[in-house]
Protein backbone atom coordinates (compact mmCIF):
# COMPACT_ATOMS: atom_id res chain seq x y z
CA UNK A 1 0.00 0.00 0.00
CA UNK A 2 1.05 3.52 -0.38
CA UNK A 3 3.12 4.88 2.41
CA UNK A 4 5.35 8.10 3.64
CA UNK A 5 9.06 7.70 5.20
CA UNK A 6 8.73 10.15 7.76
CA UNK A 7 5.15 8.07 8.92
CA UNK A 8 6.06 4.71 8.99
CA UNK A 9 6.87 3.18 12.31
CA UNK A 10 6.60 -0.92 13.13
CA UNK A 11 3.22 -0.35 14.48
CA UNK A 12 1.68 1.00 11.58
CA UNK A 13 3.75 -0.92 8.01
CA UNK A 14 2.10 -0.61 5.16
CA UNK A 15 0.16 -3.74 3.53
CA UNK A 16 2.58 -5.91 1.71
CA UNK A 17 2.49 -8.95 -0.64
CA UNK A 18 4.64 -12.24 -0.67
CA UNK A 19 4.25 -12.45 -4.77
CA UNK A 20 7.33 -12.77 -5.91
CA UNK A 21 9.49 -12.67 -2.83
CA UNK A 22 13.07 -12.95 -2.85
CA UNK A 23 14.43 -15.08 0.26
CA UNK A 24 18.46 -14.25 0.73
CA UNK A 25 20.80 -16.70 2.80
CA UNK A 26 21.54 -15.83 6.35
CA UNK A 27 24.54 -13.58 6.73
CA UNK A 28 27.81 -15.26 7.69
CA UNK A 29 29.99 -11.67 8.25
CA UNK A 30 29.03 -9.26 10.86
CA UNK A 31 29.32 -6.44 7.17
CA UNK A 32 27.34 -8.53 4.75
CA UNK A 33 27.08 -7.69 0.66
CA UNK A 34 24.99 -9.33 -0.95
CA UNK A 35 25.68 -8.99 -4.85
CA UNK A 36 23.94 -10.21 -7.50
CA UNK A 37 20.25 -11.02 -6.29
CA UNK A 38 17.65 -11.57 -9.02
CA UNK A 39 14.70 -8.99 -8.40
CA UNK A 40 13.74 -9.35 -12.12
CA UNK A 41 10.18 -10.42 -11.33
CA UNK A 42 9.44 -7.54 -8.93
CA UNK A 43 10.93 -5.05 -11.34
CA UNK A 44 8.37 -6.34 -13.95
CA UNK A 45 5.47 -6.70 -11.33
CA UNK A 46 6.27 -2.41 -10.89
CA UNK A 47 6.26 -1.77 -14.48
CA UNK A 48 3.01 -3.89 -15.58
CA UNK A 49 1.03 -2.22 -12.07
CA UNK A 50 3.04 0.97 -10.85
CA UNK A 51 0.11 2.54 -9.53
CA UNK A 52 -0.34 -1.22 -7.24
CA UNK A 53 3.53 -1.26 -6.48
CA UNK A 54 5.12 1.36 -4.17
CA UNK A 55 8.46 -0.34 -2.99
CA UNK A 56 10.45 -2.78 -1.24
CA UNK A 57 10.01 -4.14 1.88
CA UNK A 58 13.95 -5.30 3.43
CA UNK A 59 12.98 -7.67 6.48
CA UNK A 60 14.14 -10.56 8.41
CA UNK A 61 12.12 -13.63 7.72
CA UNK A 62 12.04 -14.14 11.14
CA UNK A 63 11.21 -10.76 12.98
CA UNK A 64 11.88 -9.97 16.44
CA UNK A 65 12.56 -6.62 18.58
CA UNK A 66 16.13 -8.30 19.48
CA UNK A 67 16.97 -9.48 16.19
CA UNK A 68 18.15 -7.13 13.50
CA UNK A 69 19.05 -6.49 9.65
CA UNK A 70 21.35 -2.87 9.86
CA UNK A 71 21.65 -0.74 7.00
CA UNK A 72 23.79 2.43 7.30
CA UNK A 73 21.77 5.60 6.89
CA UNK A 74 22.66 7.72 3.55
CA UNK A 75 24.04 10.53 5.66
CA UNK A 76 26.38 8.10 7.47
CA UNK A 77 30.21 9.18 7.03
CA UNK A 78 31.18 6.24 4.89
CA UNK A 79 29.67 6.05 2.00
CA UNK A 80 30.66 2.53 0.94
CA UNK A 81 27.92 1.66 3.84
CA UNK A 82 25.05 3.60 2.53
CA UNK A 83 22.32 0.81 1.21
CA UNK A 84 22.06 0.79 -2.79
CA UNK A 85 19.79 -1.35 -4.69
CA UNK A 86 20.82 -1.07 -8.40
CA UNK A 87 18.35 -2.58 -11.36
CA UNK A 88 19.44 -2.89 -14.29
CA UNK A 89 16.90 -3.50 -17.14
CA UNK A 90 15.14 -3.57 -20.38
CA UNK A 91 11.79 -3.66 -21.58
CA UNK A 92 11.48 -6.22 -25.09
CA UNK A 93 8.82 -7.60 -26.64
CA UNK A 94 8.77 -9.40 -29.73
CA UNK A 95 8.05 -6.25 -32.04
CA UNK A 96 10.95 -4.39 -30.06
CA UNK A 97 14.45 -4.38 -29.78
CA UNK A 98 17.17 -2.34 -29.51
CA UNK A 99 19.46 -1.42 -32.42
CA UNK A 100 22.98 -0.04 -31.30
CA UNK A 101 23.25 4.01 -31.85
CA UNK A 102 25.68 6.44 -30.62
CA UNK A 103 23.40 8.74 -28.18
CA UNK A 104 24.91 11.10 -25.79
CA UNK A 105 23.36 12.67 -22.63
CA UNK A 106 24.57 16.32 -21.78
CA UNK A 107 24.65 17.42 -19.23
CA UNK A 108 24.43 14.41 -17.15
CA UNK A 109 23.95 14.90 -14.11
CA UNK A 110 21.59 17.39 -15.30
CA UNK A 111 19.40 20.73 -14.07
CA UNK A 112 17.10 22.49 -16.06
CA UNK A 113 18.05 21.71 -19.59
CA UNK A 114 18.99 18.25 -20.87
CA UNK A 115 21.02 18.02 -24.46
CA UNK A 116 20.82 14.75 -26.87
CA UNK A 117 23.14 14.35 -29.86
CA UNK A 118 22.80 11.11 -31.99
CA UNK A 119 24.89 10.16 -34.41
CA UNK A 120 23.72 8.98 -37.46
CA UNK A 121 19.94 9.19 -36.71
CA UNK A 122 18.06 8.76 -39.76
CA UNK A 123 15.12 6.71 -38.24
CA UNK A 124 11.29 8.46 -38.93
CA UNK A 125 8.26 8.92 -36.03
CA UNK A 126 10.52 8.58 -33.86
CA UNK A 127 10.54 10.14 -30.26
CA UNK A 128 12.70 10.53 -26.59
CA UNK A 129 10.37 9.32 -23.51
CA UNK A 130 11.84 10.15 -20.00
CA UNK A 131 10.80 7.64 -17.36
CA UNK A 132 10.58 7.59 -13.62
CA UNK A 133 12.12 4.94 -11.55
CA UNK A 134 8.46 3.46 -11.42
CA UNK A 135 8.50 3.07 -15.10
CA UNK A 136 6.25 5.90 -16.07
CA UNK A 137 6.66 8.44 -19.41
CA UNK A 138 7.11 11.90 -17.16
CA UNK A 139 8.23 14.09 -20.65
CA UNK A 140 7.59 12.96 -24.51
CA UNK A 141 9.89 14.99 -27.53
CA UNK A 142 8.39 14.15 -30.80
CA UNK A 143 10.28 15.27 -34.38
CA UNK A 144 13.74 14.07 -32.91
CA UNK A 145 16.22 15.08 -34.47
CA UNK A 146 20.18 14.70 -34.31
CA UNK A 147 20.70 17.90 -31.95
CA UNK A 148 17.71 17.71 -29.38
CA UNK A 149 17.14 19.77 -26.03
CA UNK A 150 14.41 19.06 -23.61
CA UNK A 151 13.50 21.68 -20.56
CA UNK A 152 13.97 19.75 -17.10
CA UNK A 153 13.04 22.41 -14.84
CA UNK A 154 9.69 21.04 -13.70
CA UNK A 155 10.93 17.56 -12.60
CA UNK A 156 12.01 16.26 -9.55
CA UNK A 157 15.57 15.28 -8.72
CA UNK A 158 16.31 11.96 -9.01
CA UNK A 159 16.98 8.72 -11.65
CA UNK A 160 15.48 8.74 -14.66
CA UNK A 161 15.47 6.45 -17.88
CA UNK A 162 15.68 8.45 -21.45
CA UNK A 163 14.37 6.01 -24.53
CA UNK A 164 14.50 6.79 -28.09
CA UNK A 165 12.14 4.87 -30.18
CA UNK A 166 9.79 4.87 -32.78
CA UNK A 167 6.44 2.75 -32.80
CA UNK A 168 8.15 -0.72 -33.27
CA UNK A 169 11.97 -0.53 -31.76
CA UNK A 170 13.56 0.71 -28.94
CA UNK A 171 16.82 2.39 -30.88
CA UNK A 172 18.65 3.51 -27.11
CA UNK A 173 18.43 3.39 -23.41
CA UNK A 174 20.09 5.76 -21.51
CA UNK A 175 20.08 6.23 -17.42
CA UNK A 176 19.86 10.52 -16.47
CA UNK A 177 20.44 11.46 -13.27
CA UNK A 178 18.93 14.94 -12.70
CA UNK A 179 20.21 17.60 -9.40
Amino acid sequence: SPWEESNVTWNNQPTITTKNQVLLSTSTELIQDYLNIDVSNLIEDMIEKPNNNHGFLLKLSNEQYYRSLLFAASDHDNPNLHPKLEVCYSITTSASKEVALKIALFPNPANDVLNISITDFKFKNSQINIFNSQGRIVKILRNVNTSNSINLSDMASGIYYVKLRDDKNIFATRKLFIK
